[in-house]
């Protein structure tokens, strides 16, 4: 699977303003780097390979979620049962509530203004799709030192940018979330 990289001057007004500057592409890519020792401690590498250390844990069990400007993105407690909050975008809940399991235990759905989508496994890769139109809206490829992700900015809703990261932070994490 690969995205489109067709130009477009409104590209970045839907990526929000967590990877610094987006560029001309209605694809948003970036990394996460140097997990210490996980990806609840590591870097974003955003457009231009610009690291910030924006993810890290705290001793009480919290995992903050921070953009470029070291403004709050997202918070994750992992005391039983977890929680996520990301101010003015998702409130405060259970991360089992807002990544909800299907029964048939292939994929998880997330709900973000309205709109649904579903994270699931994509051969070796790891997708974000729109449930309505089956688009792919996020892919996330592993390798042994980092995560690569690459974003389709074209008719995301605003503030969509920020849920991708903090659920990839969820469910990379090894962490027990059900």
């Amino acid at each position: 699977m690969s995205f489109s990289q067709s130009s477009s001057s409104d590209s970045g007004s839907q990526a929000g303003i967590l990877y610094a500057t987006p560029t001309t592409s209605n694809v948003l890519t970036f990394e996460f780097v140097r997990f210490n020792p996980d990806i609840t401690n590591c870097s974003l590498a955003g457009p231009g390979g610009v690291q910030h250390p924006a993810i890290f844990s705290t001793d009480n069990g919290m995992t903050v979620v921070q953009n470029f400007q070291s403004e709050l993105t997202g918070a994750i407690n992992w005391t039983h049962p977890a929680t996520v909050e990301l101010p003015g975008l998702v409130g405060r809940q259970t991360v089992r509530q807002w990544l909800s399991l299907t029964r048939d235990r292939t994929q998880r759905t997330m709900v973000f203004r309205g709109q649904t989508f579903t994270w699931r496994p994509s051969w070796e890769d790891l997708c974000l799709y729109d449930q309505g139109t089956e688009l792919i809206r996020c892919q996330v490829k592993r390798t042994d030192s980092f995560l690569k992700v690459q974003i389709d900015t074209r008719g995301i809703p605003q503030g969509l940018v920020e849920c991708i990261v903090v659920a990839i932070v969820i469910l990379q994490s090894g962490r027990r979330i059900d």
